[in-house]
């Protein structure tokens, strides 16, 4: 545990922005809590016979609670959100505002395509399309709440084939009650959607490694949807499952793979065909290749990472130091653990948590402050958990107790701490909402975003949502940006906004004002 706290330690003393300002004091504390019961305490709680009940309540509250607030926390979840509501309307893109009018109804992470006139998504479809029931149903996070019950059952179902008896149901307590799983629970990032289709091919992998040749279509379409939802995670999870397969001679059980990934790979490509008009050319190339990726000049600058590899490596694994199981250094441990776990599942679990962090370390961003853990390889966090577990039937009892009691007891302070900032960040970028329900505007008026935010441009352009071009034709509130030259004159004039009744928001007041 010494060890694996030093990343979260070399985290805080080189780079700021990896960890909140308690992160490390409140894990470090858990740490401290789970010493004093290992060395000194009568630790006698049974912790493996906790009811599966409890397990499951702790992943519903988290989306239960996070439904109350005004909207999400990253442009990247809004423009998932937008897809799936054309998805479930059976559209795969919708119309651009007439009149050269991108800058005032564009939306990060939102590609527009003047030359066919529509726009959608960046993103690969697959989170989208599992965020279908959402839509339809008008509450965005049901398909996470949904995919956090799911995780659960398939955590213990796969801790049960690992042969890890009683204690499975350990595994599954002490992955629901991960600070970590639980702040994931409270979006709809990619990552919610990615986890669930890893276990399931990673449960398919287990159950055709005793034989069962039908279930390597479950080890395909696992991660044939991991790869429509987060296409490196697919081609990493893929190879690694894979090559293990072939290496222990499972060549039917491959040949099922493929088969139940190629149904996904196919639909890939003719989303690309549809949508960038070429069967290799991913919606995501087309935005890269208007907003990036490393130029400095331009408007906006977020399509890749710097491609600092330690700097990615070190923030990953600093936050892991803090994130897993709310406890410094409970990381190396997980490791520990999964490493000795090869025995069972011919390394997949440690292969996985090694290899995807380097891949993704060549590109990635920081990830966003607010979001506790390492939020590009959550996908490895059941696994640490499995693994975790593993190594404890190998501790002397009493540390087999204190470990997962500490986990238990503390790891929700760090989802508190936490949660209470992501809410704040999501009423600021909801303010303009906001300031429109606080004043009951009157049907189809408009509400003008001023150019600016804070003086700064990119942050009104990176937190204020305005509405969608169809919005005008209904009988809503229309929220619209302004720029130095598309003023709000100039934009009545062209949208023919005339008879409508006009207000500015003001950013310092968060307040609104009629327009005469």
């Amino acid at each position: 545990m010494a060890l694996g706290s030093i990343p979260a330690v070399l985290a805080l003393l080189f780079d700021g922005k990896a960890l909140q300002q308690h992160d490390i004091y409140i894990a470090a504390f858990v740490a401290f809590i789970a010493w004093v019961w290992a060395t000194r305490a009568n630790v006698v709680a049974d912790i493996s016979g906790l009811p599966v009940i409890l397990a499951v309540m702790v992943a519903i509250m988290p989306t239960l609670v996070s439904s109350f607030a005004p909207g999400p926390v990253t442009n990247d979840e809004r423009a998932y959100l937008m897809q799936a509501e054309l998805f479930a309307g059976g559209e795969l893109s919708e119309p651009l505002a007439e009149g050269n009018l991108a800058t005032v109804f564009r939306r990060r992470q939102v590609y527009e395509d003047e030359a066919s006139g529509v726009r959608f998504s960046k993103y690969s479809p697959g989170t989208s399309i599992a965020m279908i029931p959402s839509a339809l149903f008008g509450w965005p996070l049901l398909s996470t709440l949904l995919c956090a019950l799911i995780d659960l059952w398939l955590v213990l179902r796969i801790a049960q084939m690992l042969n890890l008896k009683d204690d499975s149901r350990l595994a599954m307590v002490l992955f629901a009650v991960s600070p970590f799983f639980m702040l994931l629970n409270t979006s709809w990032q990619s990552e919610v959607f990615s986890l669930t289709a890893i276990l399931a091919a990673y449960y398919g992998f287990l159950r055709s490694r005793a034989k069962s040749v039908s279930w390597g279509a479950l080890v395909g379409a696992g991660c044939g949807m991991a790869f429509a939802i987060r296409p490196l995670t697919g081609i990493v999870f893929a190879a690694v499952i894979g090559l293990t397969m072939l290496r222990n001679g499972m060549l039917k059980q491959t040949l099922m793979a493929i088969v139940g990934g190629l149904p996904f790979l196919l639909g890939i490509l003719y989303f690309n065909q549809l949508t960038t008009g070429h069967m290799f050319t991913a919606t995501y190339e087309l935005y890269a290749a208007k907003f990036g990726p490393w130029d400095a000049n331009r408007e906006v600058l977020d399509v890749y990472g710097r491609g600092d590899m330690l700097e990615g490596l070190l923030r990953q694994f600093g936050r892991w130091s803090v994130a897993f199981g709310g406890m410094l250094g409970a990381m190396a441990l997980a490791f520990w653990g999964a490493w000795r776990l090869r025995v069972k599942d011919g390394g997949v679990a440690i292969a996985a948590a090694i290899i995807l962090p380097l891949v993704y370390s060549v590109h990635w961003y920081a990830g966003h402050r607010l979001y506790l853990g390492p939020l590009y390889i959550v996908e490895t966090l059941p696994l640490l958990t499995i693994g975790f577990v593993f190594l404890l039937q190998a501790v002397p009892e009493k540390t087999k107790r204190a470990l997962p009691l500490a986990m238990l007891a503390f790891a929700g302070i760090m989802f508190v701490t936490r949660f209470n900032l992501i809410q704040l960040e999501a009423v600021q970028r909801a303010a303009p909402q906001i300031a429109i329900l606080k004043q009951e505007l009157p049907p189809r008026a408009v509400v003008f975003l001023p150019p600016t935010k804070d003086s700064s441009r990119e942050k009104a352009f990176k937190h204020w949502t305005p509405s969608r071009p169809a919005e005008l034709l209904g009988d809503g509130v229309v929220v619209l940006r302004t720029t130095k030259r598309l003023t709000p004159q100039v934009l009545v004039e062209r949208l023919q906004l005339d008879g409508r009744e006009l207000y500015a928001y003001d950013a310092a007041n968060q307040s609104l004002s009629l327009i005469e």
